[in-house]
């Protein structure tokens, strides 16, 4: 496995919606409600450098809401012609979610907006071929081969300097893809490659089945993590109580320290929300939070403390005096962006200074 200059640190976000955000790039549409990640990802970048785009989800490609796939889509997206369809919080891939088709000749745009690139892998399930190429220049062909599940391959001429476009079509057979990973590394230049890895909807007992493969980890491995942070507990609330998810982030921690042994880490818990489902009325989040910081105490670990930061949800709920969630009543707006990204710059710079 190929291992980074020293001078490159590389950061992974995990969690559901309030990590991958929704919405195009906003310099194509003028409108990308992506929550805290893009403005976090770029200040990080300006102030350590840039090694590359990073990880880009190639999930919900020809929705009308691709939510995200980078961790700066203004820089690095996608988006699908055809019959690709979505599999979301069901995959052993970085970011649990993959889109196929056997369709001939539907094609996946990936467009690249910044100014150096070193390598470009692609995730994909091994079976079926694409063709590939760069800025409509001529075809690549590639059968997707190798050991059964997933795997990595990495595309050849690309352009080095500037932006392009990316076109990935498919061929022949059944083809299952994942994402592409996007470096910069320049010898000698510190940078720092966000991972933008959350799956929208996603609880900590998708995450756990997927890290129950192999496959998800030799996925994760290739993307030479330093370190990461753990964001879920919304969705959990909506589907099992507090002892389950505090059972489920144990195990999934116990597999992330087993498998990176030198893998920074620090958990994070949603805050509570205003959400009108009986169940959340009936769980509050304190007690998913009170579970998060138990795991972290085991092992540990840091946790961002995001209910300290939001306040009493009276204030900040979409009736309250202060609203920090949207029209959806579980979701950060603008100003929730804005103290999540706070927060997490405080936890990252804490990680990267350990790195």
């Amino acid at each position: 496995m190929q291992r980074f200059s020293r001078t490159s640190r590389t950061l992974a976000l995990l969690g559901d919606s309030w990590v991958r955000g929704s919405g195009f790039p906003s310099t194509a549409t003028g409108h990308a409600p992506t929550y805290f990640v893009p403005e976090l990802a770029r200040a990080l970048r300006e102030r350590f450098g840039d090694a590359g785009g990073g990880w880009c989800g190639l999930s919900y490609t020809t929705a009308s809401d691709r939510r995200g796939g980078a961790a700066e889509p203004d820089r690095l997206s996608q988006a699908g012609t055809g019959n690709w369809r979505t599999n979301v919080r069901n995959q052993p891939t970085p970011d649990i979610c993959t889109s196929m088709s056997d369709t001939p000749g539907d094609l996946i745009r990936v467009t690249w907006r910044g100014e150096a690139t070193s390598a470009v892998v692609l995730h994909a399930f091994v079976g079926g071929a694409i063709n590939y190429r760069w800025n409509g220049g001529p075809w690549h062909g590639l059968t997707l081969g190798g050991i059964a599940g997933q795997a990595r391959y990495g595309l050849t001429d690309f352009p080095t300097h500037g932006a392009w476009e990316l076109d990935i079509a498919v061929a022949q057979g059944t083809v299952t893809l994942s994402g592409i990973e996007h470096r910069a590394e320049v010898p000698g230049k510190p940078g720092i490659r966000v991972h933008n890895l959350g799956a929208g909807g996603s609880t900590t007992a998708d995450w756990l089945a997927a890290m129950r493969s192999g496959a998800w980890f030799a996925g994760a491995h290739s993307l030479g993590l330093d370190a990461a942070i753990l964001l879920l507990g919304t969705n959990d609330q909506r589907d099992f109580d507090a002892r389950v998810y505090g059972q489920n982030l144990d195990a999934i921690v116990d597999r992330l320290r087993s498998q990176f042994p030198s893998l920074h880490l620090v958990l994070a818990c949603s805050p509570e929300n205003s959400g009108n489902e009986p169940q959340r009325r009936e769980r509050p989040m304190t007690a998913y939070q009170d579970a998060a910081a138990k795991v972290a105490a085991r092992h540990e670990l840091a946790i961002v403390d995001l209910q300290a930061a939001f306040g009493d949800v009276a204030d900040y709920g979409l009736e309250g005096t202060r609203p920090l969630l949207d029209a959806s009543r579980i979701h950060p707006n603008a100003a929730g962006s804005a103290v999540l990204r706070a927060c997490m710059m405080d936890a990252c710079l804490a990680l990267i200074d350990r790195i």
